[in-house]
């Protein structure tokens, strides 16, 4: 016969053994035969020095920071494949407008790299929306004692905005594989 303390090791332990079945056959959930080449993308910020950005001016300025709502991968170019690259690195500068749709990107040339990897960079990206840029200025409003008793907005606008990524096309044990880190 269990004491409490067994019968509470007893369920813990249950508990434990049904969490790991539980993520064992998450972990080796079958992929379709048909679908397309994972795709390993990882984002990092990197301030490009003398690049102008905006700036909060005061406490009652902000921006909102855009968020990434669509952006297909770029496909490795099947007629390459043939040829086993080393990795491919592609720079692009996206220029968002003010509604977060790529209005132009500026692939850094590279005459060593095949024009295809470039081409399927400004295919790819140029599908690409973000949320807008939002700029917002509030005001405060205060009584005859100077104390506030509400705020108002005096601005609300979106503003165009620029982001870089760098694409890297490669292979893995003879399969495309295409990462993304952003700049």
């Amino acid at each position: 016969m269990l004491d409490r303390s067994g019968i509470q090791r007893a369920g813990t332990a249950l508990a434990c053994s049904a969490a790991t079945i539980w993520l064992v056959a998450c972990h080796q959930a079958a992929r379709p035969a048909d679908a397309p080449p994972e795709t390993r993308v990882a984002y990092r910020v990197v301030a490009t020095p003398g690049e102008a950005h905006y700036e909060e001016k005061s406490d009652e300025e902000n921006y909102s920071t855009p968020a990434l709502l669509d952006n297909p991968s770029p496909q490795y170019p099947s007629s390459l494949i043939v040829r086993h690259l080393a990795p491919v690195f592609v720079h692009v500068k996206l220029v968002m407008d003010k509604q977060g749709k790529v209005d132009e990107a500026r692939i850094r040339p590279d005459s060593l790299r095949a024009s295809e990897f470039d081409a399927a960079v400004q295919d790819a990206v140029s599908h690409w929306c973000y949320s807008p840029l939002r700029h917002v200025i509030w005001e405060e409003v205060k009584d005859k004692e100077g104390n506030i008793t509400d705020s108002r907005q005096t601005l609300d606008e979106t503003l165009p905005f620029s982001l870089d990524y760098d694409f890297v096309f490669e292979l893995r044990n003879g399969k495309p594989v295409v990462g993304s880190w952003r700049r």
